[in-house]
């Protein structure tokens, strides 16, 4: 029985996929896993724990999970309870298309104050600039007023792709924003 360490990237129902090094695997969770310092009040796996498993043949379980550096949070609109939805995160990359689904700004704003509560640095990523960005050049200039990094990309043709690869070096990274804004391509792009 081997002993490795990893991240994990991924959640499939009770499947966990965890980087350990250069290998990634898809691994079972024990029920009762062992939390460094002790059960946080939202005892689950998420993107980001760091974790401990147990590798024989090719079979692994996660046995462990190490201590959170950082928690990015979101409130349960049914119980109001927090939610923990990623851990370990340096940065998120907010990632919204310039037209199309549309920029909502209050899903935005939301997303900035949940990094800002977790001590996060947040990066403004506007996908499918090849689409036109007349309509939303305003607001994105009250963002970049504020302070906020905006970066305007186009991962259908490369178009500031280096900007983002430059942004991800040795920093884990988190990619979040609505349904069709292209974080998948975005993603499929620079790696």
């Amino acid at each position: 029985m081997e002993i490795l360490e990893g991240t994990v990237i991924a959640m499939h129902g009770p499947l966990v996929r965890v980087q350990a090094g250069s290998q990634t695997l898809v691994v079972a969770s024990r029920r009762r896993l062992n939390w460094e310092g002790g059960s946080p009040p939202a005892a689950r796996l998420v993107v980001g724990d760091r974790v401990s498993l147990e590798l024989k043949d090719e079979d692994g379980v996660i046995v462990a999970v190490h201590a959170r550096r950082s928690s990015l949070l979101r409130r349960a609109p049914a119980t109001r309870r927090a939610e923990v939805l990623a851990a370990n995160v340096d940065q998120a990359l907010l990632v919204f298309a310039a037209r199309e689904p549309p920029l909502k700004q209050g899903l935005l704003d939301r997303f900035l104050v949940a990094c800002s509560f977790a001590g996060i640095a947040a990066v403004i990523i506007v996908n499918k600039v090849d689409q036109g960005l007349a309509e939303i050049a305003p607001l994105l200039a009250v963002y970049e007023g504020l302070g906020y990094t905006v970066r305007r990309v186009s991962a259908r043709s490369g178009w500031g792709l280096g900007e983002i690869k430059r942004l991800l070096v040795d920093r884990t990274s988190l990619f979040c924003g609505p349904s069709g804004a292209g974080k998948s391509s975005l993603l499929n792009a620079v790696y």
